[in-house]
């Protein structure tokens, strides 16, 4: 079986200010370049849940129309396109595309011998982070709703992985987090 990560990159960040935030620069690097680099370790394979694959060389998989919005549809899209490979994967790591310090060990911590799983700190749950088993997120997703992400996890009994770094699942939503985020940075 593959690691297989997907890179949540569908979302309009609004916030960011323009309509892209795995464009977005932080330490002079693309946001996506960022995530991706954390990721390339860890997985045999990443597909870019987004319209694009940001000129890198990794499927992409953009949101179906029959399927939920939100983060959801990029869970949906994901699991959609493994599945019609008809290559026999139960699950996959997903990880959005605004966390550049995500931890070097997430896949392996997060990979539950059976289910789904998300990533915990002392600060709460963070369910874009998360490893999720296929058959039962289509089952689930197909219905058309648009879950929050956090109500999926918990709708799917996805486990809770604890990890002490709570950075590590820093979301850049913002140039002001960009900012701020750099500055720590650059004080350590």
């Amino acid at each position: 079986m593959s690691r297989i990560a997907v890179v949540l990159a569908g979302g309009e960040a609004r916030r960011m200010g323009f309509c892209d935030k795995g464009e977005a620069l932080f330490g002079g690097r693309r946001l996506i370049d960022c995530v991706v680099g954390q990721l390339s370790n860890q997985v045999d394979e990443i597909l870019i849940a987004g319209p694009h694959n940001y000129g890198l060389a990794f499927g992409n998989c953009p949101d179906l129309e029959d399927g939920p919005r939100g983060p959801a549809a990029g869970l949906f899209a994901g699991a959609t396109e493994i599945t019609g490979r008809k290559s026999g994967e139960k699950g996959f790591l997903c990880v959005p595309v605004d966390a550049p310090f995500l931890p070097l060990d997430l896949f392996d911590k997060l990979r539950p011998p059976h289910g789904a799983a998300v990533a915990a700190t002392r600060s709460g749950v963070h369910p874009t982070f998360g490893y999720w088993e296929i058959g039962p997120l289509i089952e689930h997703l197909h219905t058309k709703e648009s879950p929050s992400l956090k109500s999926l996890a918990t709708q799917l009994g996805a486990q809770e992985v604890f990890f002490e770094d709570g950075r590590a699942f820093t979301n850049l939503n913002s140039q002001e987090d960009i900012r701020m985020a750099q500055t720590l940075i650059n004080q350590e």
